[in-house]
């Protein structure tokens, strides 16, 4: 099937997900009692998907869970030590689902379907933590939990679509085409990136909240530490948000010194908005070459669209250098719609498409995926 024939079925499919997903009726959450003074509530996603990948020889439609928000499960306790201490514990997981995104790629050998493969995938910790929160003196976070530099800020209100890298793209690789059927192991999400953060073990200070800004230090196993801080402000109408953050890699990593990155969201009362982002790493004589990375995206939003939510549309653009060796270069476009609709529902249509070439090698083709679907949060 050609990729303009999917995507004819697609954008139809998705058009009629948008007037007939079924909506389920929010339900109260439920009080659990196990004989302790403390609270528990339960909420998640699930994320299904059909993306169409192409990867300039070779294309498939394929069902598959998540975007960048695959379906996962949380556990959220929180209980009272005192007037001025609380805790409170998290426990989030990444759930097993049927054909991961993060699988999808042209790997395989069969014939007869493009090669394509994707994989299910078990279940996986995203966060196992306990935090002392004071009024006064902040909290205090152990266990497994966001990382302080994973803290960049967005414009446009969505859902489902990041701005630090591809998006739906899976385990796609940029494909030589002077010689289609060799894998290249050369990943297009890989040769993107903002050099931030995710989620790891370790233990966590965040300042209490009443300041001007909000910020938070990590030190983790091995020695690696970071600290990320966030500002807000309103100018001349605008709404201003800043943020940045630092990573020290350099007592367990024998390739990488540091990484870091900033950036700022500019919102505007009449839906527009702008994210600039930047991020960069410092390396060791072993690596011997620094990777960086740019992005600016342009949003709109609005709730005169649609009576049933809010509407959210996005254009992404993004640069990287240097990322799996000097010399490298690596661009990508990204056009992004999410419409969001009531009991917790949204569906989403998106398009990505990524370049790629070394300095020896110029002849990689580009690789694009479409993406729609619809995501339920409980």
């Amino acid at each position: 099937m050609k990729l303009k024939s999917i995507l004819k079925t697609s954008v139809a499919s998705a058009a009629l997900l948008a007037v007939a997903v079924p909506v389920a009726s929010t339900s109260a959450v439920a009080e659990v009692k196990n004989g302790n003074d403390n609270g528990l509530t339960i909420s998640g996603h699930i994320n299904r998907s059909v993306i169409v990948l192409d990867d300039g020889s070779f294309e498939e439609m394929m069902h598959v869970d998540g975007g960048t928000a695959n379906s996962r499960m949380r556990f959220i306790v929180t209980g009272s030590l005192s007037d001025s201490l609380s805790v409170g514990g998290t426990y989030e997981m990444n759930m097993a689902n049927s054909n991961d995104i993060g699988t999808a790629d042209f790997s395989g050998a069969a014939a007869g379907i493009d090669r394509s493969t994707n994989a299910d995938s078990a279940f996986a910790v995203r966060q196992a933590n306990i935090s002392f929160k004071h009024k006064a003196a902040g909290s205090l976070t152990i266990g497994q939990s966001t990382e302080s530099n994973n803290n960049a800020g967005s414009a446009w209100g969505g859902n489902n679509f990041g701005t630090g890298g591809l998006n739906h793209s899976g385990d796609t690789e940029f494909r030589d085409n002077t010689a289609v059927s060799t894998n290249t192991s050369i990943t297009a999400a890989a040769q993107f990136g903002m050099f931030d953060g995710g989620r790891e073990d370790g233990i966590k200070y965040s300042l209490p909240s009443g300041l001007p800004f909000t910020g938070s230090m990590m030190f983790q196993e091995g020695g690696i530490w970071m600290a990320g801080i966030n500002a807000s402000a309103e100018m001349a109408g605008i709404g201003v948000s800043m943020f940045g953050a630092y990573e020290n890699l350099s007592a367990t990593s024998t390739s990488v010194e540091d990484q870091y990155h900033v950036g700022v969201a500019l919102t505007h009362s009449s839906g527009l908005g702008l994210v600039a982002r930047y991020g960069a790493e410092e390396t060791k004589a072993a690596q011997a070459f620094d990777g960086h990375g740019q992005m600016v995206g342009i949003s709109y939003q609005t709730k005169a669209m649609s009576d049933l939510g809010s509407t959210h549309m996005r254009v992404t653009f993004g640069e990287n250098e240097d990322m799996s060796q000097l010399g490298d270069e690596a661009s990508r476009m990204a056009i992004s719609f999410v419409q969001k609709m009531p009991a917790g529902t949204s569906i989403h249509i998106g398009y990505e498409e990524a370049s790629y070439e070394r300095t020896a090698t110029t002849t990689y083709d580009d690789v694009s995926s479409f993406i729609a679907g619809a995501m339920i949060n409980f």
